[in-house]
């Protein structure tokens, strides 16, 4: 291996146990991008060279739960790859998939003895959290997870189809937690931050995921057979078989409605349509997952939005209106605008909305709340408005990335 002192490139020597001297004032890009920054440039090295136990144990270092991150992460790391700039990025993801999978449960340390005496509360047991217990485990601290739902793992276990995420990972990884001593209360809704504090918890990590389905305000939208895609996705995750019929549509683009449309597909539907009203190259959808549901026949209509939903002779008749891209928005995606007299109707059995999704903060917390309803904390600390109160994952950022939320537990 390799690294760049200045303008010297030098020989980078392992040590014993796998940890290369490198010199990091100037990280690769595939570090840089992760959000977990992992030594990336370490470990597919050891991989290349055949030691795999010891590439596994950086991966470990780095990362809380790499089997998880192994099937969903997005690897924004390939994306900067700067092998790319010759043919094909290295499969990062898949390399540390193919370490996690031969070590197995190799190299994992369960010791975590408690040296502090101050309890850390935390609300919400997603990836952020689950993260976060596990350092603070690390750390020395008594650590309790209060969740809402009978089985902790939230959007790893309520939002992503079992088909990419098998259950007996998430498992695995929260039965780890509980051999390191964090405490698991389930079915614990934590109504009042106040009391926490007043049963003895010294601090409190808020991370309740962003479960509430936007809107999409148009008339209609109440009628039978219209669900929103993360109350779809956590009914079949949690053992329902929603009846949707043969003929369905999906409105959105992101991955909630990708996951959705091959989940309705898994449950036996026979047309599934997704409606967005943008083009391919502007769909926030992971594009391998885009490929992947068009291949299983999912198909999809761009430039299409749904304008009125109404139900008649127990089908559902949608209005869609069909649009052209106009300006750049704040994002730097092009509006999306309607085109006049373009209407036209279709008929499905079910509709699923899945234009996004909003965090759900209880008044009694008394955070301060800011746009699209996340919590408001310093960047650097993650603190809120109320003392000895932090906040992380999709509930200050919205929804983003399963390795995005492991960073925010670990910082």
């Amino acid at each position: 291996m390799y690294s760049l002192k200045g303008n010297n490139i030098e020989n980078c020597q392992s040590s014993p146990r796998g940890k290369a001297s490198f010199d990091h004032s100037l990280a690769p890009p595939c570090q840089v991008a992760c959000p977990l920054h992992m030594e990336i440039r370490e470990y597919v090295d050891l991989i290349a060279q055949g030691r795999v136990m010891e590439a596994l144990q950086v991966i470990r270092d780095g990362n809380p739960f790499p089997s998880i991150c192994a099937y969903v992460c997005t690897h924004p790391c390939e994306d900067v790859c700067r092998r790319s700039q010759v043919d094909k990025p290295i499969a990062i993801r898949a390399l540390k998939r193919f370490a996690v999978e031969f070590g197995g449960d190799r190299m994992i340390q369960l010791e975590a003895e408690t040296k502090h005496s101050e309890k850390v509360a935390i609300v919400g047991s997603g990836p952020a959290g689950l993260a976060c217990a596990y350092y603070l485990r690390k750390l020395g601290y008594p650590v309790t997870i209060f969740e809402a739902h009978s089985e902790l793992g939230g959007m790893l276990r309520v939002g992503i189809p079992q088909y990419r995420l098998p259950r007996e990972i998430v498992d695995s990884e929260v039965q780890r937690l509980m051999q390191m001593g964090v405490e698991i209360r389930t079915d614990t809704r934590v109504v009042s931050l106040d009391l926490l504090f007043d049963i003895g918890y010294k601090a409190a990590f808020i991370t309740v995921g962003a479960h509430q389905s936007l809107r999409l305000g148009i008339e209609g939208e109440e009628s039978p057979g219209v669900i929103d895609g993360a109350t779809f996705l956590r009914e079949v995750n949690l053992g329902l078989k929603p009846s949707l019929g043969e003929g369905i549509a999906i409105v959105g683009g992101g991955n909630v409605a990708i996951d959705a449309a091959r989940t309705a597909l898994r449950l036996g539907a026979n047309k599934v349509s997704i409606l967005y009203r943008r083009n391919k190259a502007e769909m926030p959808a992971d594009p391998a997952e885009i490929e992947q549901a068009m291949a299983e026949g999912v198909r999809i209509m761009f430039l299409v939005a749904p304008t009125r939903i109404k139900r008649a002779s127990g089908r559902l008749s949608v209005t869609c209106i069909r649009m052209k891209l106009g300006e750049l928005d704040a994002r730097g995606r092009r509006q999306p605008v309607p085109i006049k007299d373009s209407e036209f109707d279709m008929e499905f059995d079910a509709l699923i909305t899945a234009i996004g999704q909003a965090p759900e903060i209880p008044e009694d917390f008394h955070l301060h709340i800011g746009r699209g309803s996340t919590v408001q904390v310093d960047p650097v600390t993650l603190i809120t408005n109320q003392t000895g109160v932090f906040a992380g994952g999709d509930a200050v950022t919205g929804p983003a990335t399963v390795v995005e939320a492991l960073a925010a537990g670990r910082l």
